[in-house]
Parts: C-alpha cells; sequence; structure tokens
C-alpha cells in the first residue's frame, strides 16, 4: 500500500497540471478568435476604402451586386457591423489575455510548488540515506566489535592468525635467535584441547619470528592460575629479561592474559626436562579464564588471513 501512495500522487499532479494546461490552451484559443474578429472588423469596417480601389472595382461587379441607391446604407451597416466586431474583439482580447495570463501563473506556481516538492523529497531521501548509512557504520562496528571480543572470549590460539599473528611476529622479529620453550601445566592442562592448539600455534608463530624454539615437548608442574606466564631464571641475564618482558608486552597486545614469573632454583631442578638455560625463556601454558576447548580455524570467518 506504502508503494502505490506515490504513483497515486504522480497521478494527481499530473491530472492537476493537464487541467491547469487545458484551461489556458482554451483562453489562449478564445483570445486568438477575438484577435481575428477585430482584423475582420478593421476589413469590415473599411469596406468603403478598399472597395474604391481601382482594381477591387475591376474584379467586383459592385454595380450588379449593389445599386448606387443602396450604397450608403450598405456602407454605414458594414462600418456598423466592423465596429462591433471590433468593440467585441478588443473587449475579448483584453479579458482572454488577462486570462491567459493567470493560467500562466497557475502553471508556474503549481510547477514550482512539484519542484519544491521534489527538492525536499530529494532532501529528505537524502537525510534517510545519510542517516542510513550511520545506522549501517554504526552496527558494522558493532558487529567489529562482537567478532573482536567473540575471538578474545573463544580459544587463544584464534588470536594468533590474521593480522594480529602477523603483528605477533613482527614485533618479535628484533630478538631473533632468542631461546625460548613452549610448556603447559602439568597434568592439569594435559588433555585440554583448547591449551594444546594454542601451544602448536605459539611454537609455529615464535619460530617464523625467528625464536629458537625448544623442541622437546614438555611440562611444567607446580603451577597454578589462568592464562600464560612468561618465565625467567633468577639467574638470566638482562638481555633475555627485557626479551621476556616485550614476549609479554606482545601477548598482552593481542589481548592475551599473562603475567611475569620468575623461576627458582628450585623450580628449574625439578622439571622434567629441567630448566636448564638459565637465558631461555619459558612460556607456561595454564587453563584458559573461559575454559574454551579449540575449534577448527575457518568455523570463525574472518579470523584466517
Amino acid at each position: 500500500m506504502s508503494s502505490m501512495a506515490p504513483q497515486l500522487l504522480q497521478a494527481l499532479d499530473a491530472a492537476v497540471k493537464n487541467d491547469f494546461q487545458s484551461l489556458r490552451n482554451l483562453y489562449f484559443h478564445k483570445l486568438t478568435a477575438c484577435t481575428i474578429a477585430v482584423v475582420v472588423g478593421v476589413f469590415i469596417e473599411e469596406a468603403e476604402y478598399f472597395l474604391s480601389w481601382t482594381f477591387v472595382r475591376r474584379f467586383v461587379p459592385l454595380n450588379i451586386l449593389l445599386p448606387t441607391h443602396r450604397f450608403e446604407s450598405w456602407v454605414r451597416i458594414t462600418a456598423k457591423i466592423g465596429w462591433a466586431l471590433i468593440v467585441i474583439g478588443v473587449a475579448g482580447e483584453g479579458l482572454y489575455e488577462a486570462r491567459v495570463s493567470r493560467a500562466d501563473g497557475w502553471l508556474q506556481d503549481f510547477s514550482n510548488s512539484l519542484l519544491t516538492a521534489a527538492q525536499r523529497q530529494a532532501a529528505q531521501a537524502m537525510g534517510e540515506a545519510g542517516d542510513a548509512r550511520e545506522r549501517a557504520a554504526v552496527l558494522e562496528k558493532q558487529a567489529a566489535d562482537l567478532s573482536e571480543r567473540i575471538v578474545e572470549m573463544g580459544p587463544r590460539d584464534l588470536l594468533l592468525y590474521g593480522k594480529r599473528g602477523i603483528d605477533f611476529v613482527k614485533g618479535l622479529k628484533p630478538f631473533r635467535g632468542q631461546k625460548v620453550q613452549v610448556r603447559n601445566c602439568f597434568p592439569e592442562t594435559l588433555f585440554n584441547a583448547e591449551v594444546s592448539a594454542l601451544k602448536k600455534r605459539l611454537r609455529a608463530v615464535l619460530t617464523d619470528a625467528g625464536w629458537d624454539v625448544f623442541p622437546v615437548d614438555a611440562g611444567y608442574s607446580g603451577c597454578t592460575g589462568t592464562e600464560v606466564w612468561v618465565g625467567i631464571s633468577s639467574d638470566a641475564s638482562k638481555q633475555s629479561s627485557d626479551r621476556a618482558r616485550a614476549l609479554l608486552a606482545s601477548l598482552h597486545a593481542l589481548p592475551m592474559e599473562g603475567a611475569l614469573h620468575t623461576f627458582t632454583e628450585t623450580d628449574e631442578r625439578r622439571q622434567n626436562p629441567p630448566l636448564s638455560d638459565p637465558d631461555s625463556i619459558v612460556i607456561v601454558l595454564l587453563q584458559h579464564s573461559f575454559s574454551a576447548t579449540s575449534v577448527p580455524i575457518n568455523a570463525i570467518p574472518g579470523v584466517l588471513p
């Protein structure tokens, strides 16, 4: 029903405009008729003068058509008829010229009103389109924020794909050659699929960054809490300690929760295999705070580059 309303309005506007145009044409035709009446009246009123021309008398047999004793009365009658036509024609010209002018004004006013309405509708449509674009932009941002939030709350290995993964690798490349171990908290996360997927992905991106990743799959016992530990020996060099802080900052930027943990000599000896190199950074993976399990990467649109 709403789609029919504009068409109905357009039809009504066209009908009104056609009526105005028809009325204006009627007045113009009557104006033309009055002008013709004036011309004919002038010709009839001056018939005596025209008939006095020699070449007219040659072709018009006045003596036969009009006796001489009736010529003067005929001239008076035709002059009156001519004057009557002139008076009626001039009066009609004045009347219908005014009406034609008025009809032209009506047409112009109606056309202006249509133009104003069209401009108003166009402005309204542009405003509605602008509002729709703004709403679409807001919804798009909300959808993007929601998507980001879903990824952040989901399995942590997904944070290391796409642009996040590229930026993570780029931030760690200046420290290439740094030794690092990726261990999961034992035995709490031994069969945790989310932690296993994160461990695998972390080892891959650290290798891409040029870090020296410990090849043995190892665990870390005696850990408590959630998220990630970035561990460094209490005997580590300042360079290794600074790199551990840089790694933690890169994890936070994903964003992935984590904390810096300093290993004591006792902590290092009781691990299997032991933490023998004091300059090796150890990443300990604890349970995710959302207790999520890993899902296929292609299950969340837009995660892969």
